[in-house]
């Protein structure tokens, strides 16, 4: 389930989602589509994934390193949908 973002969040999830679709990509991948600084990505990134809009996980050769990738937007909308009914 995901939860409604604010607009700046939303263009950022837009940007993610047009470079990478669905598929994985890394902390630094993030920093260079988005064009910003490492702090302010990193916020971006842990926004999104609490709001459900990216998934978030461990990479397996280093536990330190996340992998990110953009959640599909029919099934965000579908749970805004059955949110709404």
């Amino acid at each position: 389930m995901a939860d409604p973002i604010p607009k700046y969040l939303q263009k950022n999830v837009a940007l993610l989602y047009e470079q990478f679709k669905t598929g994985d990509f890394t902390f630094q991948d993030a920093v260079t589509t988005l064009k910003k600084d490492v702090r302010y990505t990193g916020q971006i990134l842990s926004h999104l994934g609490k709001a459900g809009w990216i998934s978030i996980r461990n990479d397996k050769l280093d536990q330190r390193k996340k992998i990110y990738r953009v959640n599909k937007f029919d099934d965000i909308i579908s749970a805004f949908e059955k949110d709404q009914g």
